[in-house]
């Protein structure tokens, strides 16, 4: 079921979630297929709308199973470090990780001081800075103001990762890393990288469509 940033199919999927999992209720409005209900996760981690049509009243949980949030990933090149690392929250506070590049748009999920986030792209400049981050293991995607962020290293992981040779000279190499992340190699010079659930979140400005495709499906096959 898809969440949504608000009450209606024309506003953004902000999260997607399965039969069974449990939610607050923040408030409802309309009625029968046009009902429309306010929800959160009991984490606090997802927040938005979902039509009343899927749901049926429950008691509490002590916890949840977890969301698949949207992803809003980008092609081509992110610009700055591949790594953020949040800081500057003040003690017990958070950085709210939002839908889109402001404060108006809503909050699917909350980072502490010290989060390693990967760096899809920036823009803005000064207190305006907003930037698009994903959380390494690719289930939380979002935006943040950038002056909460500083140059950060890439996850510590185990291992030497696996090289994957294609064999041929018309299909790509798979690297993957120990990070869990996809590196997929064209002879041409086309890198894309794809985080740990398989969405592609970096792609060369050599790369065409034709790879693209192909690249996708060479990483849906190994997933």
């Amino acid at each position: 079921m898809n969440v949504r940033s608000g009450p209606g199919t024309t506003h953004q999927v902000v999260a997607r979630v399965h039969t069974g999992q449990v939610f607050r209720n923040l408030r409802c409005h309309g009625t029968g297929s046009s009902r429309w209900c306010h929800v959160e996760s009991g984490d606090g981690l997802i927040s938005g709308w979902v039509s009343g049509h899927y749901l049926q009243e429950s008691g509490a949980t002590q916890s949840t199973s977890a969301s698949l949030p949207a992803s809003n990933f980008a092609d081509g090149d992110a610009g700055g470090p591949d790594f953020w690392e949040v800081t500057g929250v003040a003690a017990g506070d958070f950085l709210n990780i939002r839908t889109g590049p402001s404060t108006r748009y809503s909050i699917v999920a909350r980072a502490p001081n010290g989060l390693t986030l990967r760096n899809l792209g920036c823009s803005g400049t000064g207190s305006s800075r907003w930037c698009h981050v994903q959380t390494p293991d690719g289930n939380y995607d979002g935006w943040v103001a950038g002056r909460y962020l500083r140059e950060g290293a890439a996850p510590a992981a185990a291992g030497a990762g696996i090289q994957i040779p294609s064999g041929s000279a018309v299909a790509p190499d798979l690297f993957l890393r120990p990070t869990g992340e996809i590196e997929v190699g064209w002879s041409g010079g086309c890198t894309v990288l794809y985080n740990p659930a398989g969405q592609r979140i970096q792609a060369g400005s050599s790369c065409s469509s034709a790879q693209l495709t192909l690249s996708d499906a060479a990483v849906a096959r190994i997933r």
